[in-house]
């Protein structure tokens, strides 16, 4: 048993190692340093900024970061399900908006939906190049 947890523990840490690697090249392929793609919050801002606007970014941190709130404070769940889904909402378009700043298609912005971590190996890893400017 503890093979087991140790095993998917280290399979876990390399697929965390790669999509941070995938993190880097995507800010890279964008013209970014790859640095601003390890500053937590500030890297999801610049990622909006690449395929949308930065501003729909802060307000994709500020639904996560009420909806958080309002859970850790036991509000009424009506609520939480309005902000949770505007903030699932706003993810989606981003994840088409981002497969598209990267010239590919539909697929890709499923995949990112299902997978972040898969969609952004294969975007970071493949041939896909950035082709849109914010």
């Amino acid at each position: 048993m503890v093979d087991e947890i140790f095993g998917y523990g280290f399979c876990a840490m390399i697929i965390a190692i790669l999509v941070l690697i995938s993190n880097w090249i995507i800010f890279l392929k964008a013209g970014r340093p790859g640095w601003q793609s390890l500053i937590p919050l500030y890297n999801i801002y610049v990622e909006y900024k690449l395929c949308w606007k930065g501003r729909y970014g802060l307000l994709s941190i500020a639904l996560t970061v009420v909806s958080l709130l309002l859970v850790a404070f036991d509000a009424d769940s009506l609520l939480i399900s309005i902000t949770s889904a505007a903030s699932m909402l706003l993810q989606i378009i981003f994840c088409f908006k981002f497969s598209k700043a990267f010239g590919n298609g539909m697929f890709m912005g499923i995949i990112l939906i299902l997978s972040a971590g898969l969609g952004r190996i294969i975007l970071g890893f493949g041939g896909s190049r950035y082709v849109r400017t914010a």
